[in-house]
């Protein structure tokens, strides 16, 4: 089984208050994460960290890509 680590943003006003000017507002990115990490959790997989708002760093998601 995998280790795996949910970085998540429920209130895009915590990031652009932290000046980051690519924090536009998405819906359900919270509910989705939390999705995630219920169905990876439930197939045994381990939660190495959950990291919600505040506690998210901005780097991660400048070197994530989605396609």
């Amino acid at each position: 089984m995998a280790r795996f680590g949910v970085e998540a943003i429920r209130y895009f006003s915590h990031a652009r208050a932290a000046h980051v000017d690519t924090a536009g507002d998405l819906t359900y990115t919270f509910n989705r994460s939390n999705g995630l990490d219920n169905k990876l959790r439930g197939a045994g997989h381990t939660r190495a960290f959950y990291w919600a708002n505040t506690d998210v760093w901005e780097y991660d998601f400048s070197q994530t890509k989605s396609d």
